[in-house]
């Protein structure tokens, strides 16, 4: 199951990972809040690429002044629903329904030029290295000079290869996910065994450099290790 099935058509299996919190977004939001806040005092621009419905995001941006809101996703059920869980912002917010890879294609074409802010969180492990590598690069043309690009994903552990990964992650799951039921199991299976490729932090990290970002920030890890969230700034 690819992405774009799962996302649209089985956008409440993906909920109820949500509401169970079986990949720890409460703490990753409470943690990106915190960042966000010091980060950012004066108005900004935010950019959510892959937004979902946006309800965590929103939370995390509740203390800050955003002038504006942009999420771009591939479901419309999702969207609906981030339409109404951003109303509580007060921004103007533009919500578009398409991929988001390539991103500079789809920021072009709707006349985006540049963000305070940009966060993807929980999409970029759907592309590959190369693709990782070249979307990097183009967040980095759609930052401001003093912008932020926020990443939250799944990772590997250094020195685990994508087979390993996915067989702990299997074993994790049918271990902690209680309520799902035989056929939720297989759903999320469908689709991580066919889209999920995680890099490792290094990675990412390295990316970040090779793209020309003056800072990379490794700045949170949940207990298992599988979800992480870095940092990259423009200017030191």
């Amino acid at each position: 199951m690819y992405p774009q099935e799962f996302f649209s058509e089985q956008w409440q299996v993906y909920q109820k990972i949500l509401d169970y919190d079986y990949m720890g977004h409460q703490g990753i939001y409470q943690s990106l809040s915190i960042i966000l806040e010091s980060s950012f005092k004066a108005p900004i621009t935010f950019l959510e690429i892959g937004c979902g419905d946006a309800r965590f995001t929103t939370k995390a941006l509740s203390n800050l002044d955003i002038s504006s809101y942009h999420g771009i996703d591939i479901s419309p059920v999702a969207l609906e629903l981030a339409g109404k869980n951003l109303k509580s912002l007060g921004c103007p917010t533009v919500l578009v329904e398409a991929d988001f890879n390539p991103l500079a294609e789809q920021l072009t074409r709707d006349q985006y030029n540049s963000f305070d802010c940009i966060l993807i969180a929980f999409a970029l492990h759907h592309l590959t290295y190369a693709q990782k590598d070249h979307f990097i690069g183009e967040v980095f043309n759609f930052l401001h000079p003093q912008g932020k690009f926020i990443l939250i994903d799944i990772v590997r552990r250094d020195n685990e290869d994508r087979q390993d990964f996915l067989r702990r992650y299997f074993n994790d799951m049918k271990r902690d996910w209680v309520e799902f039921t035989s056929d939720d199991y297989l759903i999320v299976e469908s689709h991580v065994s066919s889209s999920d490729f995680p890099e490792t932090k290094e990675d990412l990290i390295a990316m970040g450099y090779k793209n020309n970002f003056k800072k990379v920030e490794y700045l949170y890890q949940d207990e298992s290790k599988t979800m992480a969230t870095l940092s990259f700034s423009r200017n030191i």
